[in-house]
């Protein structure tokens, strides 16, 4: 067993609501995704709203701008995700 820390993730875990792993049948593995980076940074972090990025997103996740913004829309349609442009 290796007990030797990684210094690039700190200790500490988000719990996640069952209620989020029901939407993952219903929106694309890239809208999850997003989804679960969403819930992480905002239910994750004390429940405060925090801006995220497209920068961020395609850091996190690995993709496009362009599927970015599509799996974005579709968690708006899908499961009514409210997302604020402040730009």
């Amino acid at each position: 067993m290796n007990t030797k820390k990684n210094k690039q993730f700190p200790i500490g875990f988000t719990a996640i609501d069952n209620r989020l792993f029901y939407c993952q049948s219903v929106v694309s593995p890239n809208a999850f995704c997003i989804l679960v980076r969403i819930y992480r940074m905002t239910e994750g972090y004390d429940g405060e709203p925090k801006p995220l990025s497209n920068t961020y997103f395609q850091k996190t996740c690995n993709i496009s701008k362009n599927t970015i913004t599509r799996a974005i829309k579709e968690l708006e349609n899908e499961i009514g995700i409210i997302i604020f442009n402040l730009t």
